[in-house]
């Protein structure tokens, strides 16, 4: 049957097929898989006075630090769609945003994202294959199989990863994209 997670309106988004946000720990011979239909759908995220809205969404893992993952993979189409010109937002099929915290280092062996990923926003839209942003992980022997869509002003894009930070290692890995 389908599974479909939907997430209505709010300020911070950490979504996942798995976690949402895991500050540590370890995953392992772990996957996500989507039913005909089944998939991940995420709408505008609001500003309030006291807090900047963010959105952070993987097919596996929304938002890592210093979290081992190994043989693990993410088949769960992801679309998100938000009018908030204030929100960043970071989608990768597999991981949203890898070693943001500053909390040390993680590291991903032996994983692979396979499905579309489908942004549209106004502002800040980072989208990867694989990940939206990685930093502080060291990712090795992983691919990246699909399509990405992402439309906005001021986006990054890419195959594997939308962007690869100072503190990131990748080796061993690739990515193929649908036409």
């Amino acid at each position: 049957f389908p599974v479909t997670i939907q997430a209505g309106t709010s300020n911070v988004y950490r979504i996942g097929g798995l976690p949402g946000s895991s500050p540590g720990g370890e995953i392992h011979y772990a996957a996500t898989h989507a039913a005909s239909g089944g998939k991940i759908v995420i709408g505008s995220a609001i500003t309030s006075p006291s807090l900047d809205p963010s959105t952070v969404v993987g097919g596996l893992l929304g938002e890592g630090d210093t979290t081992l993952v190994t043989n693990s993979y993410a088949e769960l189409p992801i679309e998100l769609t938000c009018n908030n010109k204030e929100n960043t937002i970071y989608v990768g099929a597999f991981a949203g945003l890898l070693g943001d915290r500053n909390l040390g280092n993680g590291e991903m062996k032996r994983v692979y994202a396979k499905g579309t990923v489908m942004a549209s926003g106004q502002a800040g839209i980072y989208v990867g294959g694989f990940a939206g942003s990685i930093n502080r992980y060291t990712v090795e022997h992983a691919h990246a199989l699909g399509t990405i869509n992402n439309t906005g002003f001021d986006t990054r894009s890419g195959g594997f990863a939308a962007v690869v930070e100072r503190f990131a290692i990748v080796k061993n890995a690739f990515a193929l994209q649908s036409a």
